[in-house]
């Protein structure tokens, strides 16, 4: 596992956040995601710690998710039960 770590662990991305999550915020993650976007192949945006996460974060995820999707890389979101109403609103 160490040795497959350090042959490819720079294809995979976790960028956690907390606490009130806004546009100023979530601008920060992506920009660490698309920083790195030549290598990342996979990416995880971790919001399970966010107490609140305003709706306006909405765009900037929904381009996140068709860039990476564009390029044939993986975007997963982790979110707990809190933040239902914004990720109804993503998905739609």
């Amino acid at each position: 596992a160490r040795r497959a770590l350090d042959a490819h662990g720079d294809r995979g991305v976790v960028v956690e956040l907390q606490g009130d999550i806004g546009f100023a915020g979530m601008e920060s993650a992506v920009r660490r995601l698309v920083d790195r976007a030549p290598r990342v192949q996979a990416a995880v945006l971790d919001l399970s710690r966010a107490t609140q996460v305003d709706l306006v974060i909405v765009p900037l995820l929904t381009d996140l998710l068709q860039s990476f999707a564009a390029d044939g890389r993986r975007l997963a979101l982790v979110s707990g039960d809190p933040h239902r109403r914004w990720l109804r609103t993503l998905e739609e």
